[in-house]
């Protein structure tokens, strides 16, 4: 699977390939006091730590066995509340309720019929009164050079 291989390789050569949490992410952040936090297409944890960090529960997934390794490591060193798991995103169901769930650069990866099935099922897994975090490649702009796969 050429999109694994690409993901795996990434993270096995850079500990911390995307830096700090978007301010979008520290904005949610400073709304939530306590919960379960779910992060979707989550690498090495840069969405999620900040949550941890602050006491909150949080469920981590991603493609990436490697990534998923790092974090994991990195809950356990600094005693983080982090349960990650290996996930296709493309057919994996959301199980649970959750106040904040986390999709940031994702959705361009599946189909769109993945991406509103992702959609919708982050919907209905979200607490009544919950926060949902996504952060979308657009169409047009600066950033938009994908190939034919949807790659960037």
């Amino acid at each position: 699977m050429k999109e694994l291989d690409y993901w795996n390789r990434l993270y096995a050569q850079n500990k911390n390939v995307y830096g700090k949490a978007p301010s979008l992410v520290e904005a949610c952040l400073s709304q939530v006091h306590s919960g379960l936090v779910l992060d979707i297409g989550a690498g090495q944890g840069r969405n999620c730590i900040p949550f941890a960090q602050k006491g909150l529960q949080v469920k981590a997934i991603d493609i990436s066995a490697v990534a998923m390794e790092q974090l994991k490591q990195r809950a356990q060193e600094e005693g983080l509340p982090i349960a990650t798991q290996v996930a296709d995103l493309a057919c994996w169901p959301i199980e649970g309720e959750y106040d904040v769930i986390i999709c940031t650069f994702v959705l361009h990866f599946l189909t769109p019929e993945q991406a509103m099935s992702l959609l919708i099922d982050i919907q209905a897994h979200t607490k009544r009164g919950g926060f949902n975090v996504f952060i979308l490649f657009m169409d047009k702009g600066d950033l938009y050079s994908g190939d034919e796969q949807g790659f960037y």
